[in-house]
C-alpha cells in the first residue's frame, strides 16, 4: 500500500548513505530530498513545509542538537528522527529531551527505519487529528484557557451547553482570577449574536464620577467639556454583549437606571430629549454576595432578579487541583510560542510544588507563575529553583495527595508516550531510577484496577 503523501528532509553529511536513504524512501512511496550540512537544513525548513526530517546527530557545520532546537521553533508540526554513530544514551536523551521523537543507531537496519518510520507517520497523522478537532473547538469556543476534566468544571461547561441558543441575562460569581471574563466569552461567542460586539467594562476600575457616562454616553453640550456626542457602553454594543465585571461595586443611585436599562432595553445618555432604544444582552460577574448584599440594603432587589435570570459559579482552583496539570501544559505552550523557546513542561518536583499552592489569586496567579517560570527557563523541562519562594512548603489540603497520585500517573504516562514506551529514556528524562519507575508504574495500574 502506497503511504499518504509526506516530505522527508534526510540531513545527513555521508553523501552515499544519504543517497542510500533518500532513494529508498523515494521506493516506499515518500517525497525525500537530502541535504549534507546542517545550515541548509535549516534554510530548507524555513522556506518548506517538511512532515519528518530524518537528522544525523554528528554533523561537520551544526550540532544536530541546535538543529532540533531550531526545529522546534521554525517547525513544530515536524517530527523528527535522528540518527546516531555513538551508542550514548545520554546522547539520545538529548535528543528527545529537544524535540526528537525517535533515535535510531547506525550501521541501521533499512526495514528497521521502514517501521519507525511507519509509526511516526501514524503518530503525526494522529497529533494532526487532534489538532484539527481542538482548533475546530476553539472557533466554536475560543476561551482556551477556560479549560478542565475536574468534575466542578464538566457543570460549568454543561451549563455553557445549557446557554448556547439563547440570550438570557447571566450572573457570573466567583473568586478573583477564576476565570469569570472567559465565561462571559465563551457565552457571547457561542451566542447567535456571536458576530456582533462583546464590550466588557470593570465597574470597580472607573471612578464613580465617570461611571454614568461610560455607561449611558452623553451628547453634545450636556456639560462643560462635551464637545461631541459619546456613545455609552450600551450602544456601543448593539445587538451583540454587554459584560458588566464587579456588578457588586455599582452605586445605588445608579442601580435604578440600570434596571431601566434592562426592562425597557432603552437608554438615556446625558443630555438627551428622548430615549435611544437597543438591542443586547447583558452578563454580569462578581466576587461578592449579592443576596447579602440585597438583605444589607447595598443591592437592589429588583436588579438582583433582573441580573439572576441564570447562575454560573465558576469554582476556585484550590477545589480542582486535578485541572492544574492541564492548565500548566496549556501556558506552558502558549509562552513557548510567544518567547519563542521550545519548552516542553514542568518537572515531575516542579508539578508537585505547583499542585500544592493555595492559589489565592486563582488561574490568573497561575498564569502568571508559569509566564514568570518561562521567562526564566534555559532548558525545555522547568525545575523547581524557577518558581516563586511563596509557592513553597504550603499547607496542603485533606484530598492533595490524591490528586498528587493522579497528576504523577498522568506525568509519567506523558513521558512515556514521548519516549514511545522506553522506559529507560522515560526514567532518565525523569531523574529517577528505573527500578523506581517500575515501581510508579506498578501503583499507577493498581490504583486504576
Amino acid at each position: 500500500m502506497t503511504p499518504p503523501h509526506m516530505k522527508i528532509l534526510v540531513v545527513e553529511d555521508e553523501i552515499i548513505l544519504q543517497r542510500e536513504f533518500v532513494e529508498f524512501l523515494d521506493e516506499l512511496g515518500y517525497d525525500a530530498e537530502g541535504v549534507s550540512e546542517g545550515q541548509v537544513a535549516l534554510q530548507r525548513l524555513q522556506t518548506e513545509t517538511w512532515d519528518m526530517l530524518l537528522l544525523d546527530i554528528a554533523l561537520p557545520d551544526i550540532s544536530g542538537i541546535d538543529i532540533l532546537k531550531e526545529v522546534a521553533l521554525l517547525s513544530p508540526d515536524t517530527i523528527s528522527l535522528v540518527m546516531t554513530a555513538f551508542a550514548s544514551l545520554d546522547t539520545a536523551i538529548e535528543a528527545l529531551r529537544w524535540g526528537a521523537y525517535d533515535y535510531l543507531k547506525k550501521p541501521m537496519n533499512f526495514d528497521e527505519l521502514k517501521l519507525r518510520i511507519q509509526k511516526l507517520r501514524s503518530y503525526r497523522e494522529i497529533t494532526l487529528e487532534n489538532q484539527a478537532l481542538k482548533r475546530l473547538v476553539h472557533t466554536q469556543e475560543p476561551t482556551s484557557s477556560l479549560l478542565g476534566e475536574s468534575a466542578v468544571m464538566q457543570t460549568v461547561f454543561s451549563e455553557l451547553t445549557l446557554l448556547r441558543e439563547t440570550n438570557a441575562n447571566v450572573l457570573i460569581s466567583g473568586e478573583s482570577g477564576v476565570g469569570k471574563e472567559l465565561v462571559a466569552r465563551a457565552l457571547h461567542q457561542q451566542s447567535p449574536n456571536k458576530d456582533k460586539p462583546f464590550i466588557p467594562i470593570n465597574i470597580s476600575a472607573i471612578p464613580e464620577s465617570m461611571l454614568e457616562n461610560q455607561l449611558f454616553g452623553h451628547q453634545k453640550g450636556a456639560f462643560t467639556g462635551a464637545e461631541q456626542d459619546q456613545m455609552g457602553i450600551f450602544e456601543a454594543a448593539q445587538g451583540g454583549t454587554v459584560f458588566l465585571d464587579e456588578i457588586g461595586e455599582l452605586p445605588l443611585s445608579l442601580q435604578p437606571r440600570l434596571l431601566r436599562v434592562i426592562e425597557q432595553k432603552e437608554i438615556f445618555p446625558l443630555g438627551a430629549q428622548a430615549p435611544k432604544t437597543l438591542t443586547f444582552r447583558l452578563l454580569v460577574a462578581t466576587n461578592r454576595d449579592l443576596q447579602q448584599m440585597v438583605e444589607e440594603g447595598t443591592f437592589r432587589q429588583d436588579l438582583y432578579y433582573r441580573l439572576n435570570v441564570f447562575h454560573i459559579e465558576v469554582p476556585p482552583l484550590r477545589t480542582r487541583r486535578e485541572d492544574i496539570p492541564i492548565l500548566v501544559q496549556h501556558f506552558v505552550k502558549e509562552f513557548a510560542h510567544t518567547l519563542n523557546k521550545p519548552l516542553l513542561g514542568f518537572t515531575q518536583e516542579a508539578m508537585h510544588t505547583l499542585l500544592a499552592a493555595e492559589w489565592r489569586g486563582n488561574v490568573r496567579e497561575l498564569r502568571n507563575v508559569i509566564e514568570r517560570a518561562a521567562i526564566l527557563a534555559h532548558d525545555p523541562w522547568i525545575g523547581p529553583a524557577l518558581l516563586p519562594a511563596s509557592l513553597q512548603n504550603k499547607p496542603s489540603s485533606l484530598r492533595l495527595q490524591d490528586v498528587l497520585d493522579e497528576a504523577e500517573k498522568h506525568h509519567l504516562h506523558t513521558v512515556l508516550q514521548l519516549t514511545e514506551g522506553n522506559k529507560e529514556q522515560a526514567a532518565k528524562l525523569l531523574g529517577i531510577g528505573l527500578t523506581t519507575l517500575y515501581r510508579k508504574l506498578e501503583k499507577s495500574e493498581s490504583s486504576s484496577s
